[in-house]
């Protein structure tokens, strides 16, 4: 599509995709302003990025066994309207040790658009706590798939 009509059926498809149009209802000036710069990118240079890049590149499902030894602090952030990338990023908080995750109500794709102020204060509490040393990975009695042990105090006696 790129290579025969340019820049302009892209720009109109996907400024009015289901996790776009949630910037349109909270910022209309600044959805207008990522519609102008989404149009200002070559066409040519978009369909080469699109053909040798993007549709090349392996789904983060595949790095599982990578992701699962990263032991840096990570805080993913989604909204909760952006339902191509919710998935990954539960399956994320849930092999990193090290990682959190946030999910903005009502939001689209363009978290740090669509909420400047809560993702700028999420971003300083994250920095925050990992410099201070208060983000921990994740307690190993928390992980997904443990069953709940009783202390022996608790313990029923056959």
């Amino acid at each position: 599509m790129l290579d025969k009509a340019g820049i302009k059926p892209l720009v109109e498809t996907f400024s009015y995709s289901p996790t776009r149009i949630q910037l349109l209802n909270k910022d209309p000036r600044s959805w207008e302003e990522f519609r102008r710069h989404l149009g200002e990118h070559s066409a040519r240079g978009s369909a080469l990025t699109m053909r040798n890049y993007q549709a090349l590149r392996p789904s983060l499902y595949d790095f599982e066994a990578q992701i699962r030894a990263c032991e840096v602090p990570t805080l993913v952030v989604a909204g909760d309207e952006d339902d191509p990338v919710l998935d990954i990023a539960l399956s994320i908080k849930r092999w990193m040790p090290g990682a959190g995750l946030q999910v903005l109500p009502k939001t689209g794709h363009a978290v740090n658009l669509e909420e400047p102020e809560l993702f700028n204060r999420s971003m300083r509490d994250f920095l925050s706590a990992v410099e201070r040393g208060r983000w921990v990975p994740r307690d190993p009695r928390a992980q997904p798939n443990r069953s709940a042990v009783l202390p022996d105090e608790l313990s029923v006696k056959s």
